[in-house]
């Protein structure tokens, strides 16, 4: 009788240790809340009006806000929120300036501290063929005039740019004043350049270029003169 109550003992351990490893085993463990893989990683944007894929891994079902940031500095919010989908077409403006160093951030907007970075910066940049080269070309003063401070004259040029434009004086290759700043100018600006504040000197030159992107531009051929 004592063999049978052991034996039956015995069973009935076996029986609860089987039943709490099936109980553990049916349990489904909820993993944490994660964002994360945002993209774009170390691919250019381009600027003209373009559209590009931001895509990202969640399991959120709340919805997402997505920041724009450059040199690890918030520039400004792409869109306040939108749904946790894992893709956002983002329409690139020319309001963004041309420059390397830019990332996403994707955040919660139910907990601030669930988010994620790109974990590469990429780059704005523009996009065109030989045909749609942008351009500017300086046709006055292009070298070789002889103007005077606190007197009036046009400078004139031709462009192929959908965006505003600047212009520079340069006085010996380097720039020493800004003439006009970012604007869309139809071509031609009137400017009297005062004697207050830049000399009399032979080694002028205008600069115009996009107000996005300093590289694509042109200077006075020559250089001009500036007289009392």
């Amino acid at each position: 009788m004592r063999k049978i109550g052991i034996l039956f003992s015995l069973l009935l351990l076996l029986f609860i240790i089987y039943s709490c490893k099936k109980d553990k085993s049916t349990v489904i463990e909820t993993p944490p809340p994660f964002i994360n893989k945002v993209f774009p990683l170390n691919n250019d944007i381009h600027v003209s009006h373009s559209i590009e894929e931001i895509t990202w891994d969640d399991n959120i079902s709340e919805n997402i806000r997505i920041e724009l940031f450059y040199d690890d500095m918030f520039l400004g919010i792409i869109v306040n929120s939108t749904e946790s989908d894992g893709l956002f077409e983002w329409d690139v403006n020319d309001t963004i300036k041309t420059s390397k160093n830019y990332s996403i951030k994707i955040i919660s907007t139910n907990n601030e501290s669930l988010f994620a970075f790109s974990e590469f910066t990429f780059t704005v940049g523009y996009v065109y063929d030989d045909v749609n080269r942008p351009y500017v070309k300086i046709k006055y003063p292009n070298g070789g005039e002889t103007l005077h401070l606190d007197q009036s004259f046009g400078i004139q040029w031709e462009d192929n740019l959908s965006g505003k434009v600047k212009i520079l004086l340069l006085y010996n290759g380097y720039e020493v004043g800004e003439i006009a700043g970012s604007g869309t100018y139809n071509n031609y600006f009137n400017i009297v350049i005062p004697s207050s504040i830049f000399y009399s000197g032979n080694r002028y030159k205008i600069r115009i270029c996009s107000s996005y992107d300093y590289s694509i531009g042109d200077n006075s051929n020559g250089n001009f003169t500036l007289l009392d």
